[in-house]
């Protein structure tokens, strides 16, 4: 049996940082279409190339800002999303407009290749039960999931000397908690999934891969220069960036056991 594979990579750009944490199934050695990624390219020059064609993804805070950027993206190149959302009344604008572009890109789609599916459920990530809603309805729909996207995150400025503990308890809860909550549901399917493909046990019907995945979360470059009226926000983001880089190694010793 070969190595376990656990790379981690940071992208950074536009004052985002995201860390990805891949882990999957023992390289053997051998390429096999139940173990290898395929990775098509897009030889007519268009954007939709299905790179992520038949992949269950979930997303929080995909409605707005940076998430909505990565679900519009996901679609035409052929995943399936989930997409959690507050499911405030302000933001319903934001809920129906998402569906509404989702649907087109579907209409844009092919036979070659085709837009995924989308589906979106409310809930606050500071709840642990959200995130766990939120895989169990992505894996109830597609069969697995292979990309979890923690993004949900709120920023209010605020002067140091003058801020409250509400707003500053509340920034941590969602930056901070939510996040460490979203990602844990999506690596303990991810961990179960690579269980059952050892085994021999996982279903053969499911639409999704499920040999693996990848745990992307979202921090800022704030987390490594600050930034003026961010002392509740800057050290969130930084908590983002140790947090992903410290998972991989509780995972990792749970998948040799």
């Amino acid at each position: 049996m070969g190595r376990w594979h656990y790379p981690s990579r940071r992208a950074q750009g536009a004052g985002t940082d995201s860390t990805i944490f891949n882990f999957g199934v023992p390289d053997s050695g051998k390429s096999t279409g139940a173990q290898r990624r395929k990775v098509r390219s897009c030889s007519n020059g268009s954007s939709f190339c299905a790179l992520l064609r038949g992949k269950a993804a979930c997303i929080t805070g995909g409605t707005t800002g940076i998430g909505r950027a990565i679900t519009l993206e996901y679609l035409p190149q052929g995943a399936n999303v989930a997409v959690n959302h507050l499911g405030l009344d302000t933001d319903e604008t934001h809920r129906k407009s998402l569906l509404e572009e989702a649907q087109k890109l579907k209409q844009q789609g092919s036979s070659a290749v085709p837009t995924g599916d989308i589906i979106e459920l409310a809930g606050d990530v500071t709840d642990p039960e959200t995130g766990q809603k939120l895989v169990s309805e992505a894996v109830r729909q597609w069969g697995a999931l292979d990309v979890f996207v923690a993004i949900s995150g709120i920023f209010r400025a605020a002067e140091f000397l003058m801020l409250s503990k509400q707003q500053f308890d509340r920034t941590m809860e969602v930056n901070v908690n939510g996040t460490f909550y979203s990602c844990q549901a999506g690596a303990q399917q991810m961990v179960k999934q690579i269980f059952h493909v050892l085994r021999g046990t996982f279903p053969t019907s499911n639409t999704s891969g499920g040999e693996g995945g990848a745990i992307i979360g979202i921090s800022s470059i704030k987390a490594l220069v600050g930034g003026g009226l961010q002392t509740h926000y800057t050290p969130t983001k930084a908590a983002v960036l140790s947090m992903i880089w410290v998972q991989r190694l509780h995972i990792s010793p749970a998948l040799l056991l």
